[in-house]
């Protein structure tokens, strides 16, 4: 009783110097960037980086001085070089708050740092422990874990980092062995170990998440989100404008986060003024999911840009970041998905995403081969079809595709992903969304093509229309 009683005094110790440490540094961290001449809408950006820059500064400044206590300074001074560079690359396991993964960091070197000390184990220890960590971080590759994600492209990266980083490791220890440096080898092949730990706990932790949340899936259908962005087999494609760096980095990062905690596969493409924006977009081969778009954009207006962009995707996702209130009004004009305030907050985005999958997420587009090539269309952007002797014409508001398919064959494809579209003719199918306006027999189209009901098809077209407006109404 008397030994947990100790125990609950320390760490209640601990974490309130901890929490008085973190406020200074906060504190600190606002005096800094107020003396400095930076816009509102980035100091928080900036306290952000100055609060990093303090806590790595506490880091060294502690294992500094525990390397000075134990009279080991070479060593130490080896270790933290190793350790540093290849744990940046190689990744491993993060605790979730600073306080944990700051005691666990440095009781963690100094533990290591006591084992060269009072030579627990021989060299022979450190050499084979050393040899079976390094086949193991190749093997493994860089290893993230739920509190530090990274995507596939970070990864590939780091991997040749890492590579790199353990070659030079390899060249050290050759030459430290040849000197006979030997607490200073072990030292070295101690950080290199001590990765390796961390990369075995991530890669085990990320398993049992797995494992857990397929448990989840099984008992609460409400973890299955976005299920049709397993059916959908295509990479969310998001386009950020933003001629701040910071700003453009932010977004992106928050928008990873997201798309790696929902398993959603993602490609981002940033750009730092409008018209390398709308000429990306001209040349792109695939449909964009959403814009992210910053209104005051150099000399250009964001408004302006997305009206653009309304020409080509007419139900396009607009989501615009500014730091004024306002163009709110003005941005209505293109009827955007959400208005985000600068500086942005997480939960917002996420907010935004969340419905940016409602829409998108449905699959909304059909495949099928255009001149021995294989094209995916967004439906939205067909007007209508119409079947001429084996050749199906397919009219959308930019282009027209003639392909061998049959009718019903492509009627049954439309069904799966959308419920806009009705037959007026026995070779003719039009999309509803795209009626100007029906007089008689005759319907008008979005791009003024008219059309003419046959007589067989009347019935069956009022009864589609009836339900049709039936289903907006319900959904206003």
């Amino acid at each position: 009783m008397k030994k947990y009683y100790n125990l609950t005094i320390v760490r209640n110790v601990t974490a309130y110097f901890f929490i008085v440490v973190l406020e200074k540094m906060h504190l600190l961290s606002k005096k800094i960037v107020e003396s400095m001449q930076i816009p509102d809408e980035d100091k928080e950006l900036y306290e952000y980086g100055v609060i990093v820059f303090l806590k790595k500064i506490l880091f060294y400044v502690i294992i500094f001085a525990c390397m000075v206590i134990f009279k080991q300074e070479m060593e130490g001074l080896f270790f933290l070089v190793a350790f540093s560079y290849l744990r940046r690359n190689a990744g491993g396991f993060h605790c979730k708050s600073f306080i944990s993964c700051f005691l666990l960091s440095v009781s963690s070197i100094v533990v290591s740092l006591l084992l060269i000390r009072y030579e627990v184990f021989g060299i022979l220890y450190y050499r084979s422990a050393f040899l079976i960590s390094q086949a193991v971080l190749i093997m493994m590759r860089p290893v993230d874990c739920e509190n530090k994600r990274v995507d596939k492209e970070e990864k590939d990266y780091f991997y040749k980092q890492e590579k790199i980083v353990l070659g030079i490791i390899d060249i050290v220890i050759l030459a430290l062995m040849f000197f006979g440096l030997i607490p200073i080898e072990k030292s070295v092949e101690s950080a290199v170990i001590l990765v390796g730990i961390t990369s075995i706990i991530a890669f085990f932790s990320q398993k049992m998440a797995g494992l857990t949340n397929q448990i989840s899936h099984l008992r609460n259908p409400v973890f299955q989100e976005y299920p049709k962005w397993k059916e959908r087999r295509q990479t969310m494609l998001l386009y950020v404008c933003d001629d701040n760096e910071i700003h453009q980095k932010k977004i992106c990062i928050i928008l990873k986060e997201y798309c790696l905690d929902k398993k959603i596969p993602l490609e981002i493409k940033c750009f730092s003024d409008g018209q390398a924006l709308l000429f990306g977009m001209q040349e792109e081969g695939k449909p964009i999911d959403a814009f992210f778009m910053d209104i005051e954009i150099q000399k250009e207006n964001g408004i302006e840009i997305a009206k653009e962009i309304k020409k080509t995707y007419k139900e396009s996702n607009i989501v615009y970041i500014s730091s004024h209130e306002k163009y709110v009004f003005q941005s209505f004009e293109t009827e955007p998905m959400d208005y985000l305030l600068k500086p942005l907050k997480k939960e917002h985005v996420f907010k935004v995403m969340n419905r940016i999958c409602d829409r998108v997420g449905q699959n909304k587009t059909i495949s099928f081969v255009v001149s021995r090539k294989e094209i995916e269309l967004d439906v939205d952007s067909i007007l209508y079809m119409e079947s001429s002797k084996r050749i199906l014409n397919i009219y959308t508001d930019h282009e027209i595709y003639r392909t061998y398919i049959k009718m019903d064959e492509m009627m049954e494809k439309l069904n799966e992903v959308s419920t806009s579209f009705v037959r007026i003719h026995r070779s003719v199918l039009i999309n509803y969304d795209h009626v100007k306006r029906i007089k008689g027999d005759e319907i008008v189209l979005d791009n003024d093509a008219y059309l003419t009901i046959s007589r067989n098809y009347k019935i069956p077209f009022k009864q589609f229309s009836m339900q049709y407006i039936e289903c907006k109404v319900n959904l206003m």
